[in-house]
């Protein structure tokens, strides 16, 4: 959550951008009340380390309201973003099936869209934690 709010703050999405534009979080149903409680306690206090190694608090002030829950089997948005995280994993970690029909590849399909300045170490900008 923190990741959006700062790509809407900083204006890092493509297009032209408003000066106060905000976000939505679409979801999948799972796990509805423990994303809410933390999406609203990330409003009044969110403490994000910072490199002298304290923590500062940046609430998230572009977050319009609590995430939309919907069902993935009901929502193309939510299949499509479910598809591109098992991408992703098979491209790091694949079963042998996808090794075999060489399924490991499809995520270099999703480069023209990859936001690649999320993460400076990698070329791609996939974050890992």
């Amino acid at each position: 959550m923190q990741r959006f709010e700062n790509t809407i703050a900083f204006r890092n999405f493509r297009g032209p951008a408003a000066q106060d534009e905000c976000g939505l979080i679409f979801a999948d149903r799972d796990p509805q009340k423990k994303l809410t409680q933390l999406l609203r306690r990330m409003r009044r206090h969110n403490p994000v380390p910072n490199q002298l190694g304290g923590y500062r608090s940046l609430e998230l002030r572009r977050v319009l309201e609590d995430p939309v829950y919907r069902d993935s089997k009901h929502s193309l948005l939510i299949q499509s973003a479910d598809l591109c995280a098992f991408l992703l994993y098979q491209r790091l970690a694949p079963n042998g099936y996808m090794r075999r029909k060489g399924g490991n590849h499809y995520f270099e399909r999703l480069a023209p869209m990859l936001y690649r300045a999320a993460s400076a170490s990698d070329p791609e900008g996939i974050v890992r934690l």
